[in-house]
C-alpha cells in the first residue's frame, strides 16, 4: 500500500480473509509485491516422486472428510454447481481441450470442499489445490486418465447427491487409489 504496490488499505484489511491479496501465507504471483513463495509452494514444486505419493495419501484423506461432509450439507444449489462442473469437464474432454478439462477437473476438487460447508477445511484444501494446479495437474495430459477421473468425479456427486456420506467417502478414496497406483507405476517406470 505504500510502497506504491496495487494493494490498497482495504485489502490489508482483510488480511488473511479467504480470497483476499493478504492470506496469511502470500504467494508469488497473487500478493502484490510478494517477490517469492516459501513454505508449502515450493516444497511441493520439488517433490520426487515417493514424496508425491505420501502428499497424495494426506490430500486423498482430507478429499474424503470434504465430500463426506459434502453428503451431509449439500443443497440444492451444491449439485447445480457440481453438476455444471462435470458437464463442462466433459464438453472439454470431448472437444479434446484437456487443459480446460484439468482446469473443470481443479474446480471440481475445490467446490467439493466448499460445498462441505467447513470453512477451516475448504481454506486448507483450497491452498493445497492451489499448489496441486501447479504441480500436480498441469502433468497429466493423457485423454484416457482424463476420462477416467471424471468418471470417477461423476460417482462422487452421485454419491453426494443420494445423501450418502460413506458412499461419498468410499468414492473418494477410489479416485484418490487410482492416482496413487498411477504414481506407484511411474515409480516402477523410472
Amino acid at each position: 500500500h505504500l510502497t506504491g504496490y496495487d494493494l490498497p488499505l482495504s485489502e490489508l484489511k482483510q488480511f488473511r480473509q479467504l480470497h483476499s491479496k493478504t492470506p496469511g501465507h502470500p504467494e508469488h504471483g497473487y500478493t502484490p509485491g510478494v517477490e517469492t513463495t516459501t513454505g508449502v509452494g515450493t516444497r511441493v514444486a520439488n517433490l520426487n516422486l515417493a514424496d508425491r505419493f505420501s502428499y497424495m495419501q494426506v490430500r486423498g484423506a482430507i478429499e474424503a472428510l470434504a465430500v463426506r461432509l459434502c453428503a451431509e450439507n449439500v443443497t440444492q444449489e451444491d449439485l447445480l454447481a457440481l453438476d455444471h462442473c462435470l458437464a463442462v469437464a466433459k464438453l472439454a474432454i470431448d472437444s479434446g481441450n484437456l487443459v480446460r478439462a484439468i482446469e473443470a477437473d481443479i474446480d471440481f476438487h475445490r467446490l467439493c470442499a466448499k460445498c462441505s460447508k467447513n470453512c477451516f477445511l475448504y481454506q486448507f484444501y483450497d491452498r493445497l489445490l492451489t499448489q496441486d494446479e501447479l504441480v500436480f495437474f498441469r502433468n497429466v495430459s493423457d485423454a484416457d486418465i482424463r476420462i477416467q477421473s471424471h468418471e470417477q468425479h461423476a460417482a462422487i456427486v452421485e454419491a453426494i447427491r443420494s445423501g450418502n456420506p460413506q458412499q461419498a467417502k468410499e468414492a473418494s478414496r477410489y479416485h484418490t487409489q487410482t492416482i496413487l497406483d498411477r504414481l506407484r507405476s511411474e515409480e516402477n517406470h523410472s
